[in-house]
């Protein structure tokens, strides 16, 4: 995904690029976070795990948000 959007914008100067970079990774973690979410909506009423399935998204998240902001 990095290597598509440094061929679709190499022309532009480095800052843009850092940019189309960072909100090109927000959209593919929104992306994963969707799926999974829906996963987790589904495991949760087939097994009725509501309070694992509510600490593994929350825990998700802090792993997103650590990834996003560590890359």
């Amino acid at each position: 995904i990095l290597y598509l959007g440094k061929m679709f914008i190499y022309p532009f100067d480095s800052l843009l690029l850092s940019f189309y970079i960072t909100v090109a990774n927000l959209v593919v973690w929104i992306v994963v976070g969707f799926f999974i979410g829906v996963i987790c909506r589904f495991v949760m009423v087939f097994f009725n795990f509501q309070w694992t399935m509510r600490k593994l998204m929350n825990f998700y998240i802090w792993f997103a948000l650590t990834i996003f902001f560590s890359s």
